[in-house]
């Protein structure tokens, strides 16, 4: 079953507020991913959540997460990480 699906606005609102949060050196180390910050926001995955459904059990334990494990692939392949240990 696919759950919660994080949308797309809200995952920019969250965005927005955690890098509010940070403090200046935090600013900073994040300017180094600013390729891949843009990568992330700009890539709406909506879309996916109607074509992965039917993949997906209606019963059970329902999946979580699924938009921010894509995103973490997306962010792993883009920082030349092949390692969901690293």
């Amino acid at each position: 079953m696919l759950k919660n699906w994080t949308s797309h606005a809200d995952y920019l609102h969250f965005i927005s507020d955690a890098v509010l949060s940070l403090n200046d050196s935090q600013r900073k180390k994040l300017t180094s991913y600013s390729v891949s910050l843009a990568k992330l926001t700009s890539l709406n995955l909506d879309p996916l959540a109607v074509h992965l459904a039917p993949y997906y059990s209606h019963t059970g334990r329902p999946a979580l997460h699924q938009p921010e494990i894509f995103r973490s692939f997306v962010l792993m392949l883009d920082c030349g990480v092949y390692s969901i240990d690293l």
